[in-house]
């Protein structure tokens, strides 16, 4: 799924929360929890990509397992091709320009929660991901929204591009990675 991918916005109160907070009234406390909801939907013009490498989330220090990243259809042309100047054929520019979609669920987080949320992404996110706003297309609905998305970008001291060209390679790392 987009995992990193966080969409800002202040959700109502729900009225049958069992959390509730104490007055001083003595009147029946209202439900004031915070919330995140979920929903489906797409990152037009991403991919999934295993391209980055990990300590924390599939390997250790000592052996480097690999997670998924999201890259953009440019970068990833780019990256196949071996250069970052435009293509120079017809099927090049297919390969740069293909339109991919990767789904996944956008997160909606109660306005009073972002700053912790954005606390703990940024930690566990800690390696090398970059912060990049981008637009989401949400299944339900069909709306575009922009939504926030952590992701390790080929620029960044993480990013294996030969484990991205080499799918034999990276199958065997994952296979033995722990962590």
């Amino acid at each position: 799924g987009l995992d990193g991918v966080l969409s800002l916005a202040n959700l109502e109160e729900d009225d049958d929360d069992d959390h509730a907070t104490d007055t001083e009234d003595g009147k029946e406390p209202k439900a004031t929890r915070r919330k995140v909801s979920t929903m489906p939907g797409k990152a037009i013009g991403y991919q999934r990509c295993w391209s980055q490498r990990s300590a924390d989330h599939r390997g250790t220090t000592e052996f480097n397992g690999i997670v998924c990243t999201l890259l953009s259809d440019e970068e990833v042309g780019s990256l196949r091709l071996g250069r970052l100047h435009p293509p120079s054929t017809e099927a090049e520019d297919r390969l740069v320009r293909r339109p991919s979609m990767t789904e996944g669920l956008i997160y909606t987080v109660d306005v009073d929660l972002v700053e912790d949320c954005l606390a703990e992404l940024d930690f566990r996110e800690k390696g090398g991901y970059a912060r990049d706003v981008i637009d989401v297309v949400e299944d339900d609905t069909g709306n575009t929204v922009q939504a926030l998305l952590y992701r390790g970008t080929p620029d960044n001291p993480a990013f294996w591009k030969r484990v991205l060209l080499d799918l034999p390679l990276a199958a065997a790392i994952i296979s033995v990675a722990i962590g």
